[in-house]
């Protein structure tokens, strides 16, 4: 091929619209005449002139420029032309593009919300100061298991903070914090406030500075220091209405006063909720922070520049081994740090990831659900794109238009999904249980805007693709045959429609397992016996300031004095007292030994100590099973006693009767040495727990808790009731609150929310995907129905009834569901063992949930069928003929 016609070609490969075919050539060989000419006129032969023009890519580059914009001039037309022409064809077939927009709207709206919630809690960073090198340190011990922590992971004692504080290599900066709660009182009604204990360290180590006034200094976290406070935001505002002027001013927290320095702003700190917070050293009395065996101190630390996580968890062990060598009464194992990010979500992770997971089943589903509708609505349209590719149009520009008209449509799902989003990412935090952490960070931004627009588009691509090439693979010349009112199609359509049903059953059957598998996990931990009786029953926190009240028996006294006066009131049936409420907080784990037998080789034994009036356990519904129920002479002077669960008798003393057994607990010096007098039902701390393994002991016995629930059952009003709780309350001390008065019904319902918000998002995708299923179904056959009227009418011509006629139709809508029930059980066999964490007393492959689900989404699709099956029965088959 010559050198020109090289040229030539490379040039009309740049622009290929037929109409500037000719004006293009015209271009092109004026530049190379003149090219030629003018080496000629230097003195080159003919044939060396058309050589050096050839080579002369110079003189043509300016008719390359001017090609490429002709050709973006035109593409950009084009793409205009396109839409205008998706705009009318989508206006013309109204309820195709409504129903469309709707399913795509609720797949793409379910996914983008959910996707908010993983984007705010699991995706984003942490809102600190280099929050990659903030680590979390913990403890080892393998006698604890704490929520939502490594195995066996604890905090620290106070003794063990400070000296890891003083000899770690591999942090910059440690910090430490803790929880009080305190009485405030001076103005107002006296109430209680949830205290955040901090070191000084801690707020500039995570880089949160103080909306108003300043933050501590190391001078305020000393014991001789000024007692000082700092407010949340919250607090500042409900208090003190969010006056400016509040730094100087005093805050009375339990009878001492308190010099407010600052306010914070609102900000989420490891799903820890203070009103106040306060330095930790000044706060907590010198001889208690050398205290080894009480953990409570969490631990943050900063990781030194090219320090790797694996070198801190080293040196964490280290230090704590050292303190082990040193303290040999601590049964700490070992130390380890982990990334305060991993540590902050671990408890919502993998159930956030199992909720996408899901909710993009609910978008494949509803992608499949539109393609078959676009299916049907281009296989309408064979004639329309037959005449245009007998006129001459490029399939590739037919494509472009049918792509155009789907991406048309799904940026329009998709706009109307982030609405739809926008209200699901309120009703969920509403509906959220509280332990979802980061729940103020979750909303809809430019992240999740980005991540709507690439789900849309590959929504289009995907439900667009597909039904396009399929359309585009048909013969022109059948097409062009077939009668305007002709919806046929060919097999591969057919087979294309059913696969498309098929991956629609399956993935909706997956889900409905798995929202089954969670809802009898949740009526199973619902029907769990509590242990006592929860109807009726009130609670009401009655916390006493440790300034007042320093001693066991000032707490005692004020205890047994309102209990006295309660039990005078009138409306009241039956009232008691521990320090530690079923299915919430309180109480406090503790370890102990068992009179005449050794400690076990990896450490002293640990349980959970309550401390009681006689009236709880008649009040709260517990019975005694064994021994007796404390009295009014079980004090402080007399000899120990205490009441072991059932659980923990069982475990301890297997084969014998516990009673007259003693045991040691280790509160300190004095140690209380009680003996068993009686065994008590077990009770639970939570629906989905063990029953708790616990020893209750008098209150006035033993360790010094200025922090008490009262409850009571009533036969009067019970507002009635508790205001005469309160006025009794502040009629032994003015200052003291009565607070967080709460039905024992609803701290049950609370201890389920997790549950009940699992199995709510679940069901709901799961029906969801039922429905576009039934949909995807019921459009599919109905279509096979329009384009087999005239075979229909035949068969009806020809004798058929109208059951056999219906019964074809279900014949093939029951072969489509059970293909696609068949492969949905094998997923569900496979992917269902993801839930197994969140699941109660339920098998993920439990058979009987399997067996009703299948039977469920089996007459789901029966249901779906029975429309178009009783239209084809009653089609008529002279009508049908005569269209023909």
């Amino acid at each position: 091929m010559r050198a020109l016609d090289k040229i030539r070609l490379r040039l009309r490969s740049l622009f290929r619209r037929e109409h500037a075919d000719a004006e293009l050539d015209q271009e092109i060989q004026f530049h190379l005449d003149r090219q030629i000419e003018e080496n000629i006129a230097a003195g080159m032969s003919p044939e060396g002139a058309r050589y050096a023009a050839a080579r002369a890519m110079g003189g043509v580059t300016q008719v390359e420029e001017q090609c490429r914009d002709a050709r973006r001039v035109n593409l950009i037309d084009g793409v205009f032309m396109d839409f205008r022409l998706a705009v009318r064809t989508l206006r013309k077939d109204f309820t195709f593009t409504v129903v469309s927009g709707v399913t795509l709207a609720l797949g793409i709206g379910a996914t983008t919300a959910i996707f908010t919630v993983v984007n705010g809690v699991i995706l984003r960073p942490l809102p600190f100061r280099d929050a990659e090198r903030l680590v979390t340190l913990w403890q080892v011990n393998p006698n604890y298991h704490l929520p939502d922590t490594p195995a066996g992971a604890i905090r620290f004692s106070p003794g063990n903070y400070l000296d890891l504080r003083d000899r770690s290599r591999a942090f910059s900066e440690i910090g430490a914090f803790a929880r009080g709660s305190y009485n405030l009182t001076g103005a107002g009604d006296p109430t209680r406030v949830t205290g955040g204990l901090v070191s000084a360290s801690l707020f500039g180590m995570l880089g949160v500075r103080p909306a108003l006034g300043r933050n501590f200094v190391y001078s305020d976290d000393r014991p001789e220091a000024d007692r000082v406070v700092i407010l949340s935001r919250s607090f500042w505002m409900e208090r003190f209405g969010g006056d400016p002027r509040v730094v100087g001013r005093s805050l009375r927290l339990d009878d001492r006063s308190h010099t407010i320095i600052g306010v914070m702003p609102a900000f989420e700190f490891l799903s820890e909720d203070a009103d106040v917070w306060l330095p930790i050293e000044r706060k907590i009395a010198p001889e208690n922070m050398q205290w080894r065996r009480s953990y409570y101190v969490g631990v943050i630390a900063r990781l030194k520049p090219g320090v790797s996580i694996q070198q801190a968890r080293q040196d964490t062990d280290r230090v704590v081994q050292e303190i082990r060598r040193e303290h040999p009464d601590d049964f700490v194992k070992g130390g380890i740090a982990v990334p305060m990010f991993d540590h902050t979500v671990a408890g919502v992770r993998g159930l956030l990831l199992i909720l996408f997971g899901a909710v993009v089943f609910v978008l494949l589903i509803a992608c499949a659900n539109v393609a078959n509708l676009n299916l049907a609505h281009v296989g309408s349209r064979r004639r329309e794109i037959a005449v245009r590719l007998a006129l001459g149009a490029a399939r590739w520009r037919v494509l472009r238009q049918l792509l155009t008209e789907s991406l048309l449509l799904a940026v329009a799902g998709g706009a109307a999904g982030v609405i739809f989003a926008m209200w699901a990412v309120r009703v969920l935090l509403s509906l959220a249980p509280a332990e979802i952490p980061r729940a103020a960070e979750i909303h809809v931004d430019a992240q999740v805007l980005m991540f709507t627009l690439l789900a849309a588009a590959g929504a289009g691509i995907v439900f667009g693709l597909l039904p396009a090439s399929t359309s585009l693979r048909g013969d022109v010349q059948e097409g062009l045959r077939e009668s305007s009112r002709s919806t046929s199609d060919g097999p591969r359509a057919r087979r294309l429609r059913s696969g498309l049903v098929i991956c629609e059953v399956a993935l909706a059957l997956i889900l409905m397992i798995g929202a089954g598998l969670m809802t009898e996990s949740f009526r199973r931990a619902s029907a769990v016996d509590p242990g006592f009786d929860p109807r009726g029953l009130i609670t009401m926190r009655v916390p006493l300031s440790e300034t007042k009240y320093p001693a066991i028996a000032a707490e005692a006294g004020f205890y047994r004095t309102l209990l006295d006066r309660v039990r005078g009131i009138a409306g009241g049936k039956s009232f008691g007292m521990v320090d530690g409420l079923p299915f919430g907080s309180g109480g406090f784990d503790n370890s102990f030994s068992i009179d005449g037998r050794p400690d076990p080789a990896d450490g002293q034994l640990k349980t959970d100590i309550r401390r009681m009036d006689p009236g709880y356990f008649h009040t709260i519904g517990i019975p005694l099973l064994a021994g007796r129920n404390f009295d009014r002479n079980d004090r402080t002077g007399t000899r120990d006693v205490a009441i072991v669960s059932q659980s923990f008798a069982r475990k301890y003393w297997p084969n014998e009767n516990p009673v007259g057994k003693r045991l040691m607990v280790h509160f300190g010096n004095p140690e209380l040495r009680p003996e068993i007098v009686g065994v008590a039902a077990d009770v639970r701390n939570a629906f989905d727990a063990q029953p708790l393994e616990c020893v209750y002991v008098p209150y006035p016995q033993g360790r010094h808790i200025t922090d008490m629930y009262l409850v009571l059952r009533a036969d009067a009003d019970q507002a009635t009731v508790v205001k005469a709780v309160r006025a009794a309350a502040q009629s032994i001390d003015s200052d003291q609150p009565v607070f967080r008065v709460r039905r024992m019904e609803e701290i049950l319902s609370a201890s389920l929310a997790a549950r009940r918000f699992e199995m709510l998002l679940l069901g709901a995708f799961a029906a969801l995907a039922a429905v576009l299923a039934a949909v995807g179904l019921y459009g599919v056959l109905g279509f096979t129905v329009q384009s087999r009227t005239r075979e229909i009418g035949v068969r009806t011509a020809l004798g058929a009834s109208a059951g056999q006629v219906a019964g074809l139709v279900l014949r093939d809508a029951i072969r489509v569901a059970s293909i696609g029930l068949t492969l949905g059980l094998a997923g569900a066999w496979a992917l269902t063992r993801v839930l197994a964490r969140l699941l109660f007393e339920v098998r993920p492959s439990d058979p009987g949930v399997f067996t009703a689900v299948s039977a469920l989404l089996l007459i789901v699709s029966a249901a779906a069928a029975y429309i178009p099956a009783r239209r084809a029965a009653r089609v008529d088959p002279v009508t049908a003929l005569r269209h023909e």
